[in-house]
């Protein structure tokens, strides 16, 4: 949802960062999230900004006007990429998620703690809020920039995910 929620002031374009505020859990103020975006990822950014024009009211980067979630966008990307022999069934935000997590450990070892800082998730722990105040971009941006190259490499790996957990098997691309 946060990333639907992400207009133009939160894109560096000189740094190539994206920051998005996540609200989730019961903190009062929403917790920056900074993304250093690989190329590919900054370019579509940039193309976005581009089809917005500066005195639009609704400056969304990947919103429109409508009231979107998440889940909204990846169901239609899912019933294209299924239409489209991208992917043998339908799936959902938390398949993508899961994969993505997966991936990242099984095809580029990622360690939990950098895994959970790219997925902005799992960090609200007490280490996290009173000692870990490391700014985690450096680490960030070449796993990003690795993870791009890997996706740019076209793997077809199939993802199988657990029945009980009704996941589809999804192709990555």
């Amino acid at each position: 949802m946060q990333l639907l929620r992400t207009d133009r002031p939160h894109y560096d374009p000189d740094a190539a960062i994206l920051t998005l505020f996540v609200a989730k859990g019961r903190r009062q103020e929403p917790r920056r999230h900074s993304i250093p975006l690989p190329g590919m990822a900054a370019a579509i950014v940039r193309e976005r900004l581009c089809s917005i024009p500066n005195d639009a009211a609704d400056q969304r980067i990947f919103g429109t006007t409508a009231a979107d979630t998440v889940s909204d966008v990846v169901s239609e990307i899912s019933t294209a990429m299924v239409k489209g022999g991208d992917a043998v069934a339908l799936f959902g935000w938390t398949d993508v998620r899961r994969t993505i997590e997966t991936l990242l450990v099984q095809e580029l070892r990622v360690s939990k703690d950098l895994r959970a800082q790219i997925l902005s998730h799992g960090l609200g722990g007490a280490r996290a809020r009173h000692y870990d105040r490391a700014n985690y971009t450096y680490q960030i941006r070449p796993v990003l920039a690795r993870w791009e190259a890997w996706i740019k490499r076209g793997r077809t790996k199939t993802c199988r995910h657990r029945p009980e957990n009704q996941a589809a098997e999804m192709r990555t691309v």
